[in-house]
C-alpha cells in the first residue's frame, strides 16, 4: 500500500496532479461497481500522456481502470510536460481532422435530405393539390397512403436538414479553431491572467522559502515554469497577430490602414492629433466616429493584412 500512496503523494506534492481511488456508479441493476482511479489537478501538457494510458474524460476529470501514478510520475522525470506551442499545435492539426470529419457528416446529412424531400413530393405529384380524400373510394386507401408517406418523409427531410446545420456550425468552429487565430482582447486577457497567476506563484515560493518548506517550492516551480511556458506562448501570438502596440500610431494612415477598437475593424477616415476618426460605425455606412489613440487595438492595411 506504501508503494502505491508514494508515487501519489509525490504527484500531489511536487505537482498539483490529484489521483484518488473512486468506483463507478453502475445504473444497471445488478452490475457491480468496478474500482477506478480518477485523476485532477494541474494537468498541463499531460492530457495525450493521460488519454494514451486509456483514460476517459467525464466532468473535467479522467478516470482509468489501472492506478497511473507511477506511469504519470516517470513520465514526467523523464519527458516534462509539453510546451504551450506544442500543445496549440497537436490541437490544430486534430481540429482541422474533426472539420473534415464534420463537413462530411453535414455533406452526408443534406444528401439525405434532399432525398427525402424528393421522396415526399413524389408520393403526392399525382394527387391534384387541394384534392380531398373521396370516402368509401377506392382510392382512398391509396390517397392516405400517398399522404403519410408524404408526411413521413418532409419531417425526415427536416430532420437531416437540421443534423446538416448543426454540423455545419461544428465544422465551421473546428475550422476557425485550427486556424490558430484569436481575438485582440481574448489574447490580452491570457496575458493579463498568466501574468497574474505567475506573480501569485512567486510570492508562494517565496513564502515556501522562508518556511523551509522544500514540497511546496517544488510544487511552486513547476506551477511557474507552466505559466511562464503560456505566457511566453501568449506574446508571441500577440505579436505575430498584432504586432506591436506601441508603434500603432505611426501606422495609421487614413484610406489605406484599419483600426481595431473594440474588438472589430473599421476604416480609417482621418487621423487628429489625439483621435482617429472611424467610417462605417456601427455598420452604417456614413456613420463615424472619434476613437482615441491609446484605446486603438491593432492596426492592419486595407484588405485585411496585417502590416
Amino acid at each position: 500500500m506504501n508503494n502505491q500512496c508514494n508515487p501519489m503523494q509525490q504527484l500531489r506534492k511536487h505537482f498539483s496532479i490529484y489521483v484518488e481511488a473512486s468506483k463507478t456508479t453502475p445504473t444497471r441493476a445488478g452490475k457491480e461497481p468496478k474500482d477506478v482511479w480518477v485523476v485532477s489537478g494541474v494537468l498541463d501538457g499531460l492530457v495525450d500522456f493521460i488519454y494514451q494510458l486509456g483514460a476517459r474524460k467525464y466532468k473535467g476529470k479522467f478516470s482509468l481502470y489501472d492506478d497511473p501514478s507511477i506511469a504519470i510520475l516517470n513520465h514526467l522525470k523523464e519527458n516534462g510536460r509539453k510546451s504551450m506551442s506544442e500543445v496549440k499545435k497537436e490541437q490544430q492539426v486534430r481540429d482541422a481532422e474533426k472539420s473534415q470529419k464534420f463537413t462530411l457528416y453535414a455533406q452526408s446529412n443534406a444528401a439525405k435530405s434532399i432525398e427525402r424531400f424528393e421522396t415526399a413530393k413524389a408520393a403526392v405529384e399525382n394527387i391534384p393539390f387541394g384534392q380531398p380524400i373521396l370516402v368509401d373510394h377506392y382510392s382512398a386507401s391509396r390517397h392516405r397512403a400517398a399522404i403519410n408517406k408524404s408526411n413521413v418523409n418532409m419531417r425526415k427531410s427536416i430532420e437531416h436538414d437540421d443534423k446538416s446545420s448543426y454540423w455545419s456550425r461544428r465544422a465551421r468552429t473546428k475550422e476557425i479553431k485550427s486556424t490558430g487565430e484569436y481575438s485582440l482582447n481574448y489574447i490580452a486577457n491570457r496575458i493579463k491572467e498568466c501574468s497574474s497567476k505567475l506573480r501569485k506563484y512567486k510570492r508562494w515560493s517565496e513564502a515556501a522559502e522562508k518556511l523551509g518548506d522544500h514540497d511546496e517550492v517544488i510544487r511552486c516551480s513547476d506551477l511557474i515554469a507552466i505559466q511562464t511556458d503560456q505566457l511566453s506562448y501568449w506574446k508571441e501570438e500577440m505579436h505575430s497577430q498584432y504586432g506591436d502596440k506601441k508603434d500603432n500610431s505611426s501606422r495609421i494612415v487614413a484610406g489605406k490602414t484599419e483600426i481595431l477598437y473594440r474588438g472589430t475593424w473599421y476604416p480609417v477616415k482621418r487621423v487628429n492629433t489625439k483621435t482617429i476618426t472611424i467610417s462605417n460605425w456601427l455598420r452604417v455606412e456614413n456613420a463615424t466616429w472619434l476613437v482615441q489613440k491609446e484605446k486603438v487595438e491593432g492596426v492592419r492595411n486595407v484588405g485585411g493584412l496585417n502590416e
